[in-house]
């Protein structure tokens, strides 16, 4: 077989190494990281080496190759070059460890020679004597010393080294320890770990990358097998690929080693792979219910956001709901589902306590310990911002025994990484992309606080896209000038038709007076009114707005103004080419205002109304403050 025909034999992937070699995945043990050396030889066949110690008739074995396949013809002349220096034979440490099964009797010998200079030497044997594991592969291998484990009466965990070495000195040291036999790329089988169940385990790796996944993934086996206490070592001072037979060479290393089990830190199983599809048939045979966070209002899990002008009233309205689903009450008249929230405030939490401090003053309802969680600093929403919010908010789950089921991004110009744009479809899509991870996360509605624009104040400040995202969008708005506010859903994704708006006011609430001056410290709480009509915004055009201001001046501060008066100052500031044209467009404007309710006529005799529908008379006139 010609070299590139054996290499297929291995599979992928191939690392090149020097020589000419590639680094493959070596068939005989369980090998995640490349560690078998494959090299085209000086024409005497191919080279092959298992930095992992898996002798070459096995290797070979499980590639499916025979000596036969892969050595050239008798009659092929070879070519040599100088073999490589080799460690001198004689003078070094040969120390042979015996590996038993869990009953104690002899699997295997792992041979190891120690030379003072030039790597190790390592190998293995069955009991009889024959070179190599008869065929078995090194995760089939037991732990060194597995069988003390049977014998061991006290509660003191089993540490886990990466090979037998250092487990023997520790075990020589009066301490419970085992050796794993596979090389730090390979990864004891599940039966080789079984034997760990009964008791606590510390992973000691050594100190490296590798030594470090290679205990990592001892770890996760353990956890996926049914363990619930694993831990793991982290010798800080630790010398390079330093383990635990460096440590036993320091003097007074025992309340090093002490401290060090005190402080292993618990192994925690990685998170479950999540399937991007999932069949059709099987999704409908368990079907999910309808699950409300508000009932028939706000679905959960979904995307939501609560707009408005400045001032108008809208965190009043979401901390009204954030107080009820904490409190397990009614939002808007309607059953919420009760559960804790965590709050990500932006804009300063001083006003924010007082206002929950007003709505328990006002209810006569204490909001319950472990229910609202508030943030202490601004908190940006980007992929380490959400990473942070995602670990500290799964923390505080755990020790409440609950997820949450609202959290809440107060605002969202201040919760947008910095130099972020809410004009730009990319960036807004960047934000909420992030924003539905916590989503899915947590499974529970992630509620966004937002501003209008100020040239139009019935939608969302920013990028058309925003909107394209939600699941439900709730608009705050005021009825009138100081008086009534309104709620209104303007989207609500899949569910049922919109709701009429709901009216409500804001309640003044005195919690006690300042300390310097004996003012009174008051904040608010939202008082639902009720359901209401849909408001009507109309807007007049450009023209029709010179309509309204000609209309105003003609009125001279009464209270009407004849057609001809009205006509006159219309003429006046109205920049038409000819007498023909100024009164065809001032006929438009003055049907048009009157078809709109924003002028009043009576035999010829017009006004303004001082409310007409959706918006006050200074607003028509002289524009929002």
């Amino acid at each position: 077989m010609t070299f590139a025909e054996i290499l297929a034999r291995f599979g992928e992937p191939r690392k090149p190494i020097p020589g000419g070699g590639f680094s493959v995945r070596c068939p005989a043990h369980d090998d995640t990281n490349p560690s078998l050396s494959v090299s085209p030889g000086n024409g005497s066949g191919p080279l092959f080496h298992c930095h992992a110690g898996c002798n070459n008739d096995d290797v070979l074995a499980a590639a499916n190759l025979t000596w036969q396949d892969i050595l050239p013809p008798k009659d092929m002349p070879m070519t040599r070059r100088p073999a490589p220096a080799l460690p001198p034979k004689g003078g070094g440490k040969t120390t042979r460890y015996e590996i038993r099964d869990q009953e104690g009797t002899l699997v295997a010998i792992h041979g190891r020679e120690d030379y003072a200079v030039g790597p190790k030497r390592i190998w293995w044997e069955l009991p009889d004597g024959t070179p190599g594991l008869g065929g078995k592969g090194l995760a089939d291998i037991p732990l060194y010393k597995v069988e003390s484990l049977v014998v061991d009466t006290t509660d003191a965990p089993s540490i886990v080294c990466e090979g037998e070495k250092a487990a023997q000195a520790l075990i020589d040291n009066g301490i419970l320890a085992v050796g794993t036999a596979t090389g730090s790329s390979g990864t004891p089988g599940d039966d080789a770990l079984r034997p760990l169940l009964d008791g606590p385990v510390i992973l000691w790796p050594d100190n490296d990358d590798v030594g470090r996944t290679h205990m990592k993934r001892i770890g996760e086996a353990l956890l996926r097998l049914g363990h619930g206490n694993v831990r793991m070592i982290d010798w800080k001072n630790a010398p390079p690929k330093g383990d635990a037979a460096d440590l036993v060479c320091l003097e007074g290393w025992r309340d090093e080693y002490d401290s060090l089990v005190d402080g292993a830190v618990e192994i925690k199983p990685p998170p479950e792979k999540r399937r991007l599809f999932e069949d059709l048939k099987t999704l409908l045979a368990k079907p999910r219910p309808v699950k409300w966070l508000v009932h028939r209002r706000i679905e959960t899990p979904s995307t939501a956001m609560t707009y408005g002008a400045s001032g108008v009233g809208k965190t009043f309205v979401v901390d009204d709901l954030t107080a009820a689903i904490a409190t397990g009450g009614e939002w808007m008249g309607r059953k919420v589902s009760a559960g804790s929230v965590f709050y990500i405030s932006g804009e300063g939490n001083v006003g924010l306590l007082r206002r929950f401090q007003a709505w328990q003053v006002n209810r006569g309802i204490e909001i319950p310990a472990g229910r609202i969680f508030m943030s202490n600093t601004r908190i940006e929403i980007s992929e380490a911002g959400a990473a942070a919010v995602v670990q500290e908010v799964q923390d505080r789950a755990k020790e409440i025994g609950t997820s949450p089921a609202l959290v809440v991004i107060d605002t969202l110009n201040r919760a947008m990484p910095t130099g972020a744009d809410e004009n730009s479809a990319k960036d807004i899509g960047a934000f909420f992309n992030i924003v539905d991870r916590i989503r899915d996360e947590f499974d529970c509605v992630v509620m966004v606080v937002h501003h209008t624009g100020q040239a139009n104040k019935d939608r969302a400040r920013g990028s058309s896209a925003i909107k394209a995202v939600l699941d439900t969008e709730i608009f705050v708005s005021e009825e009138t000038r100081g008086g009534t506010r309104i709620v209104e859903f303007k989207k609500m994704k899949d569910l049922p038709e919109e709701p009429r708006p709901q009216k409500f006011t804001l309640v003044p609430v005195t919690l006690g007076l300042d300390d310097e001056d004996g003012e009174p410290i008051t904040s608010c709480v939202v008082k639902w009114e009720g359901r209401t009509a849909r408001k009507k915004i109309v807007k007049p055009t450009p023209t029709e707005e010179l309509g309204l201001s000609t209309l105003k001046i003609a009125l001279k501060g009464r209270v009407e103004a004849s057609l001809e008066e009205w006509r006159k100052e219309f003429y006046t500031l109205h920049t038409g080419d000819n007498k023909r044209s100024k009164k065809d467009t001032f006929n438009r404007v003055r049907v048009g205002l009157t078809a709109k309710g924003l002028v009043k006529v009576r035999d010829d005799v017009y006004s303004l109304p001082f409310e007409p529908v959706g918006r006050t008379y200074d607003d028509i006139v002289n524009g929002p403050e």
